[in-house]
């Protein structure tokens, strides 16, 4: 059994199709297609190219559902208008939303929009069939279990080592505690106890007086938010960067403040 929920972050409408549901059915499905660019260059007096590095293309989630509907014990026409129509508030082209996939074992999610209005075609006189086609800007699906990790908050500076076990670069949250301190510093740094690189830190010039409670940090949303919603960026220094947890052992060194580091699993394809 397959199934797939879309929440319409914007409207708060959600639907979902499933593989078993004759009334909503899910008939075909693509969570796997995604593409790579790629930076190359070629020397002088060489064959082909040589491999810089690479980046994920945003992701095209195509599927096919059906529509039908009951009325007095029938099926009927209307009905499945009706619920056509219903799901058609649901993925507004544009908008924002979150695609989550089970196969009754594993549940993971993505970020995603759609592109455009289907148009319905009738199958039968009770039975409706549409494609959609959805846009992940990033391309990257989600385990929807959650990994946790905390570290500073002693006296002096504090190193936490998390192990990134996917395989994949992936974005972390960031909930930091405020305290007296004026400066948080969470930067990555070496095995010999240098700083790996100056590119790889977020600092903040911290105003206890003016922010006396937590804020958090979205590295994939590239925000920074005081604990009631209020964006507040304004803490970030121009050193500052958004870097991803990288696969394997991530070494970071948390100077003045307790932080909690949120992150899930990445997959690049769902079936």
């Amino acid at each position: 059994m397959r199934k797939i929920t879309f929440t319409n972050e914007v409207n708060g409408l959600s639907v979902t199709l499933a593989s078993d549901n004759p009334k909503m059915l899910l008939e075909t499905f693509d969570g796997c297609s995604c593409g790579a660019e790629a930076i190359t260059y070629r020397p002088l007096n060489y064959n082909g190219q040589r491999f810089v590095s690479s980046t994920l293309t945003a992701r095209t989630i195509p599927f096919t559902a059906s529509f039908g509907g009951i009325r007095n014990d029938r099926y009927s026409r209307e009905e499945a208008i009706r619920r056509f129509e219903d799901v058609q508030r649901v993925f507004v082209p544009g908008q924002i939303g979150t695609l989550t996939w089970t196969d009754g074992i594993n549940t993971r999610f993505i970020k995603c929009r759609a592109e455009s209005v289907p148009m319905p075609t009738e199958v039968l006189p009770f039975l409706l069939r549409a494609d959609f086609s959805l846009v992940a800007d990033n391309p990257l699906w989600f385990d929807i279990e959650e990994h946790s990790a905390v570290g500073g908050g002693g006296a002096g500076n504090v190193n936490l080592t998390i192990n990134n076990t996917c395989g994949l670069a992936v974005p972390f949250i960031m909930e930091v505690e405020g305290n007296d301190s004026g400066l948080a510093v969470i930067a990555e740094f070496a095995s010999d106890n240098k700083w790996l690189s100056h590119d790889r830190g977020l600092s903040y010039n911290y105003d206890p007086t003016k922010y006396p409670g937590s804020f958090t940090v979205d590295t994939g949303a590239a925000t920074v938010t005081y604990e009631d919603g209020t964006l507040c960026n304004q803490l970030l220094t121009a050193s500052s960067t958004f870097f991803p947890l990288e696969p394997g052992e991530n070494k970071l060194r948390i100077v003045g403040h307790k932080a909690k580091f949120i992150w899930h699993d990445a997959y690049l394809s769902v079936y």
